[in-house]
């Protein structure tokens, strides 16, 4: 029997089906998995990369941040980070306020922690926030390195 890959209507993968009968939107074509990525059919192919991502839990989206940049985005969100703080390199000289932006983003973490709701890294503010971690307004220093985005939305354990 053809093994046959099911989409839904926009392309995501949603199954797979070991079964004699066609199924309408399947292909017997099968598709490159990247974790934390759901694959998309279109036109007659697997797109994988700009796919759509998994859901997160809350603790996955969390360990995708590595301690120090945990550290450093909570220091951000509540109390900003003092003259001499080893949590920035280089070591601050001048005291740097706690940053609107990033207090928004953890509290609508710890709402979905409260929640127990799932962190979708589809969402536009998810991504936006994460590129305003990589890239805030002075004088908050970067959180995340640019290239630290696209783990973080797969929720890739660090």
């Amino acid at each position: 029997m053809p093994v046959q890959f099911l989409y839904d209507a926009k392309g995501y993968l949603t199954g797979v089906v070991d079964s004699p009968f066609i199924h309408d939107n399947s292909t017997l074509i099968e598709p490159t998995m990247t974790p934390g990525v759901t694959p998309q059919f279109i036109d007659g192919a697997w797109v994988g990369a700009g796919g759509y991502y998994s859901l997160l839990t809350p603790m996955q989206f969390y360990l995708a941040f590595t301690t120090s940049e945990r550290m450093l985005l909570k220091a951000l969100a509540t109390s900003g980070v003092p003259v001499g703080s080893a949590l920035v390199n280089p070591v601050p000289t001048v005291e740097i306020p706690p940053d609107s932006i990033i207090a928004e983003f953890w509290n609508t973490y710890q709402m979905a922690v409260s929640a127990k709701a799932s962190i979708d890294p589809n969402l536009p503010s998810i991504q936006e926030a994460l590129a305003y971690l990589a890239n805030p307004t002075a004088p908050t220093p970067a959180v995340i390195a640019a290239d630290r985005i696209q783990p973080i939305l797969q929720g890739e354990a660090q």
